[in-house]
């Protein structure tokens, strides 16, 4: 018989595959294997480099985050949910207005699963 344990406290952050399998230190047991598309809640959010607060998502639901850089060299996370896009600017650390006509099909299930290319300034995104 197997046994899941819950975590709710991830003060440590992600940490090195070096830790792995090791069970008495404390630090190991509020950190994460991988923090992937995950923007935690201000009051909870691990204190460490690469990981940045920029906000909820879309009324707090689903969601994946792309990667996007501009011509300018501004950093863009394009937040995909079920029906829309939001676009979050990494360097202002501000989500911009929303922008009309930015919609999508994907359901909820979908997101994890969608893949990505940006070529020059266009980026693609497709669901296998």
């Amino acid at each position: 018989m197997s046994v899941t344990m819950s975590y709710k406290n991830f003060a440590a952050g992600e940490l090195s595959s070096s830790w792995a399998g090791a069970v008495g230190p404390t630090l190991y047991n509020c950190g994460c294997k991988k923090m992937r598309n995950m923007f935690p809640k201000s009051h909870s959010s691990p204190k460490r480099p690469g990981t940045l607060y920029l906000g909820l998502t879309y009324e707090e639901h689903a969601a994946v985050f792309l990667r996007y850089r501009d011509s300018s060299g501004a950093r863009w996370r394009i937040e995909v949910s079920a029906g829309q896009f939001r676009f979050w600017n990494v360097s202002t650390r501000t989500l911009e207005a929303p922008v009309s006509g930015k919609t999508n099909s994907y359901t909820v299930p979908e997101l994890p699963e969608l893949r990505y290319v940006q070529i020059g300034g266009t980026i693609y995104i497709v669901h296998p």
